[in-house]
């Protein structure tokens, strides 16, 4: 993985989309270079110390000069991170954690989420679809919706209800060479059989305070003990988690 750096990135684009969500990105490009889906970046979000904290958000897209986020303003942090203007500079340093695995000759990625973030996973979808692998999206509908600007065309959408999201993932399972979720912690159990076959990573949602393992405040559970999410994730392989 690559050192991760502070920069001050300007914001070159930002739109507001259906569900309360923000678009915002910014020009970043030794951060761009380096990053991979699913790992994250800590933005200062504010002009001085109020709120103290950075805020840890996963990268939706990677250009080669430019990282994206997609957020929902729903804290003070990030409401003064969507009211950026375009030119503004703020305070990044990425990449960080652990990002997602994409095989070498896999055909066919399936991807997954309801309540979990779903840039990560977006981010991976183009990851794939520049090499040439058939991507199908498991989403709520009205999510499916909401997102449809910034889904690439090439990805089949499959709306999936959450009642019967985690049912209909594991019928596709047969079909996909590799699966990635995004989900919180408690949602996991559902994977309990899927886990099995070896090929389903995870995004774990967890709120992170520093992003660099040092509070020790974002632990999980795994079979080798507790361990940081924000340092020996926020991806992992299903199997450390469940199973």
């Amino acid at each position: 993985m690559a050192a991760p750096l502070e920069t001050e990135a300007v914001v070159t684009g930002r739109a507001q989309l259906g569900g309360g969500r923000h678009l915002i990105t910014m020009a970043a490009p030794e951060v761009a270079r380096t990053a991979t889906p699913g790992q994250f970046a800590m933005l200062r979000c504010a002009e001085g110390w109020d709120p103290y904290l950075r805020r840890a958000l996963p990268f939706l897209h990677l250009e080669e000069e430019s990282v994206s986020f997609l957020f929902a303003p729903d804290d003070p942090g990030l409401d003064w991170l969507a009211r950026r203007s375009l030119g503004e500079r703020v305070s990044l340093i990425g990449p960080l954690g652990r990002g997602f695995d994409l095989r070498r000759g896999i055909r066919r990625l399936l991807l997954a989420t309801v309540t979990g973030p779903v840039g990560p996973l977006l981010g991976l979808a183009a990851r794939a679809l520049a090499m040439d692998v058939n991507v199908s999206l498991l989403l709520e509908p009205m999510a499916a919706r909401d997102l449809a600007a910034i889904v690439p065309g090439a990805v089949e959408v499959i709306p999936a209800p959450a009642a019967s999201l985690w049912e209909m993932a594991a019928g596709q399972l047969a079909w996909a060479d590799q699966v990635a979720i995004a989900a919180p912690v408690e949602e996991l159990p559902r994977w309990g059989g899927p886990a099995l076959s070896g090929k389903v990573q995870c995004f774990v949602e967890k709120r992170l305070a520093c992003g660099v393992g040092w509070c020790g405040s974002c632990l999980a559970d795994t079979h080798r003990g507790p361990r940081r999410v924000c340092t020996g994730g926020p991806v992992f392989d299903l199997r450390e988690l469940i199973g």
